[in-house]
C-alpha cells in the first residue's frame, strides 16, 4: 500500500513537471501582441499579484477586471517554473520535504488566478470571458500534463 502511494505521488510530480516544461517553452516564446497591448493593466493594479488579507485569502472581487486574468496566470506560471527550477538545481540531498512538500507549496499565484477565473466563468460567462478561456486553455496545466519528462527532478525523485 505504501509503495503504491509513493509511485502515485511520483507520477503526479512527473506530470506536474512535464506540464511546467511545456509551459516554460510557451512562456519563453515571444508574444508581441501582449507587450504592445495598451489595455494591459499595470502590475500594481492587478489584485491577483498580492495575496489578499481577506479571510481565507479570498480575492477582492470588487477590484478584479477581466484583463487581470491572463497576466496573472502567465506571471503565476513563470513564478512556479522559477521555483521548481530552483528546487531541481538544489545541491541538497533529496528528501520528501525538499522535493514533494516544496513542490506542493509552489504556484499560489497561479492557483489564485486560475480558480477565480474558472469559478467566475462557470457562474457568469459572457463573450469576453469565453475569449479569455480560449486564450488560457492552450496553456498546459502543470497539474494535469501527462507528457514524458526528462528533467533533473527525476534523479532526485528516484533517490527517494
Amino acid at each position: 500500500m505504501r509503495h503504491s502511494l509513493a509511485v502515485a505521488q511520483l507520477f503526479r510530480i512527473l506530470a506536474i513537471l512535464a506540464g511546467m516544461q511545456i509551459t516554460s517553452a510557451y512562456l519563453n516564446a515571444e508574444k508581441p501582441s501582449a507587450k504592445s497591448s495598451p489595455s494591459s493593466p499595470a502590475a500594481s493594479d492587478n489584485p491577483f499579484l498580492l495575496e489578499n488579507t481577506l479571510p481565507y485569502h479570498a480575492p477582492p472581487f470588487d477590484k478584479i477586471k477581466d484583463e487581470h486574468f491572463v497576466p496573472a496566470i502567465e506571471a503565476g506560471m513563470r513564478e512556479q517554473l522559477k521555483k521548481v527550477d530552483a528546487i531541481a538545481a538544489s545541491s541538497e540531498k533529496p528528501t520528501f520535504e525538499n522535493t514533494n512538500v516544496t513542490l506542493e507549496r509552489t504556484g499560489r499565484l497561479l492557483d489564485r488566478a486560475e480558480r477565480t477565473f474558472s469559478n467566475l466563468n462557470a457562474a457568469d460567462t459572457y463573450p469576453t470571458r469565453q475569449k479569455i478561456d480560449t486564450e488560457i486553455h492552450p496553456f498546459p496545466s502543470p497539474r494535469n500534463a501527462t507528457r514524458p519528462l526528462n528533467c533533473p527532478w527525476l534523479a532526485q525523485l528516484e533517490a527517494l
